[in-house]
């Protein structure tokens, strides 16, 4: 992923050097011009978090504490939200954008998960696309701010489960589903299922589960940024 993101900071000694990131001060005024532009927001302390959270609901803010991998898909989500905005919003591009994210969405919220897909699919009733697109991201990032819990990546991992049926012996399924029990009990991470459907999508492909977001890691800069914290 070649794409600037840019992240607003409140603090000027803040100096992190990535490779497609670019970090830029900005004072409370500023940050509410130049808000549609960024994909992020850290600050040094969290009450500035929650007051910028709070006034900016849709941008990712968070204190220099708490950046982790939650922060920064959301960053991702927004670049590439901002990226089709740019390029021009069409029902096609919406469609490839939204499914990419659909897996992620479902292990954030199941209830809002239902409610933004009927969404999407009333974009053509919209006169206007920049409208469609402000209300779009207001309620995707809403979305994405929801923490994921375990029951609801379960969820998501018993979905992707299903992609694989015919595809299977025997003993990878069992593989499978005792990976995905061992999660949902709190016996190992996250990462271990994921890892293990990863190996069987190698194995058997699947173009819509090649694609999601769930699936692929952090582009670099952000997987250090996040430093590993969930």
């Amino acid at each position: 992923m070649d794409h600037i993101m840019l992240i607003g900071v409140d603090d000027e000694s803040y100096d992190v050097r990535l490779p497609g990131l670019h970090f830029i001060c900005l004072s409370p005024d500023r940050l509410q011009q130049q808000a549609d532009s960024l994909c992020g927001f850290i600050s040094a302390s969290t009450a500035e978090a929650e007051q910028i959270a709070a006034q900016i609901p849709w941008l990712p803010a968070v204190a220099q504490t708490a950046v982790g991998e939650h922060f920064c898909r959301r960053v991702l989500a927004l670049s590439e939200l901002n990226q089709l905005r740019a390029a021009g919003i069409s029902s096609g591009a919406l469609t490839v954008f939204h499914s990419r994210y659909k897996l992620l969405l479902l292990a954030h919220s199941q209830p809002l998960y239902r409610e933004i897909g009927p969404f999407v699919a009333g974009f053509s009733r919209w006169r206007d696309p920049q409208a469609f697109f402000v209300e779009y991201r207001k309620r995707l990032m809403a979305l994405l701010a929801q923490p994921a819990s375990r029951g609801d990546h379960t969820n998501a991992l018993m979905h992707m489960q299903g992609y694989f049926r015919g595809k299977l012996d025997a003993t990878q399924r069992q593989a499978l589903t005792q990976q995905i029990l061992d999660y949902r009990e709190g016996r190992s991470s996250l990462a271990e299922p994921v890892a293990l459907i990863q190996q069987y999508l190698a194995l058997s492909p699947d173009e819509y589960l090649a694609q999601q977001r769930y699936l692929q890691p952090l582009p670099p800069a952000l997987a250090q940024l996040s430093g590993g914290r969930p």
